[in-house]
């Protein structure tokens, strides 16, 4: 299975919506030019897309398919995005981040579990209703919850 980064993600989600050149995917995803020129060049090396007229064109959307199926970049996208919203906010003070630890009953965890199925319909509905197409203006949502037990016994599995 062939990794991409967080960026090539990026860039390639930014050439999803149609073919543009570097000077279009750095105003799009507001990444510095010099790293979306590396980045578009380590996607061209792993044959992702194709530079055509100037533009930069999917080679093959099958295999991005193929690729976005798969558990374990979106994994590893997970982890990068909550490090860096973690370290935004702790360090520059910017967004928001909340973390509880609460006991709840029976009744409560159906109402957050209802409460979560809420806030998925409602992003799902919000991603398709923009006119807006700019990447760097979209955000960055994460919600869940697990059994604080649980992630101590994976913890102490993982050492």
């Amino acid at each position: 299975m062939t990794y991409i980064t967080t960026l090539e993600r990026v860039i390639l989600e930014s050439l999803s919506k149609e073919n543009k050149t570097a000077q279009e995917i750095i105003l799009d995803t507001g990444i510095r030019g010099s790293v979306v020129l590396n980045t578009l060049n380590t996607l061209l090396i792993k044959e992702f897309i194709e530079l055509k007229n100037n533009r930069y064109v999917l080679n093959s959307p099958s295999k991005l398919n193929t690729l976005y199926d798969s558990n374990l970049p979106m994994h590893i996208e997970v982890q990068e995005l909550l490090k860096y919203s973690n370290s935004l906010f702790f360090k520059k003070n910017q967004g928001h981040f909340a973390l509880k630890k609460v006991l709840l009953t029976e009744r409560e965890e159906k109402t957050l579990q209802t409460m979560l199925a809420n806030i998925e319909k409602f992003l799902d509905q919000a991603k398709y209703n923009k006119n807006e197409n700019e990447t760097k203006n979209e955000s960055v949502i994460f919600w869940g919850h697990n059994n604080y037990g649980e992630i101590l016994n994976f913890i102490g599995e993982e050492i």
